[in-house]
């Protein structure tokens, strides 16, 4: 049912398309318990794609790679600059290179602290992809609106260090979850750049348009072997 102007590359006919979906942190130096604040991101594979990849891990892929996070802007203006804050970040935020670095770029450090957030439960987040990317002849950013209301709190006494993941578990086995996938288009290239990620784009501009939905059925996801696969799936 979408209009004409919203029919472009994986939206252009109806059709379902089967994803690998894996939940994750986005903390570079250490894995980290999960009452820690972090920036959440879910990483999608979307299988057995038709038309030419403008780039493939091997001949023959299939697969496109979709990768939202659960605050709006990304956390640096360019890849130098994000190589930059990684590094810092692996050697530890109490570190001297983490503390000059947080000197020397004033507005990245204090991005860096503002999304760090507490998290209660990874199916009620809403989560957007930061960055801009073609859809057809115009330009979008993608997000994702959760379908589940965010009635989980987050816990204060002693939580597992892997509450979230059991949190994830626990939802899906009793029930599906889904997500409103979404694009907002690029109305205003001033105030809605593409070459700085660290500007959000503005709902009052542009309102995100919903053109799928991401659905998780009822599962048991939290088997070792899955848990390893999901570790070395690349994105």
């Amino acid at each position: 049912g979408l209009p004409p102007e919203l029919r472009v590359g994986l939206f252009a006919r109806p059709h379902t398309y089967q994803p690998w979906i894996r939940f994750a942190n986005a903390y570079p130096a250490e894995t980290r318990k999960d009452i820690k604040p972090h920036i959440r991101a879910i990483s999608i594979k979307l299988m057995e794609l038709d038309g030419e990849m403008l780039w493939q891990g091997a001949p023959g892929d299939r697969t496109l790679d979709l990768i939202v996070m659960s605050v709006q802007p990304f956390v640096a203006p360019n890849l130098r600059a994000f190589y930059d804050l990684e590094w810092a970040l692996y050697k530890g935020t109490l570190s001297p290179t983490f503390l000059w670095f947080a000197l020397t770029h004033p507005h990245m450090g204090l991005s860096h602290l503002l999304t760090m957030k507490k998290a209660a439960n990874l199916l009620q987040l809403p989560y957007w992809s930061q960055t801009a990317y073609a859809f057809g002849d115009r330009v979008v950013q993608y997000h994702l609106k959760p379908d589940q209301p965010a009635t989980s709190t987050v816990p204060w006494c002693k939580p597992a260090p892997n509450f979230l993941r059991d949190r994830l578990q626990e939802d899906l086995a009793r029930q599906p979850a889904s997500f409103k996938f979404m694009v907002q288009f690029q109305t205003d290239p001033a105030k809605m750049p593409v070459e700085n990620p660290m500007v959000p784009w503005s709902q009052r501009l542009s309102k995100p348009v919903r053109v799928a939905t991401l659905t998780l059925p009822v599962q048991t996801f939290d088997a070792p072997a899955q848990r390893e696969f999901g570790e070395n799936l690349s994105f």
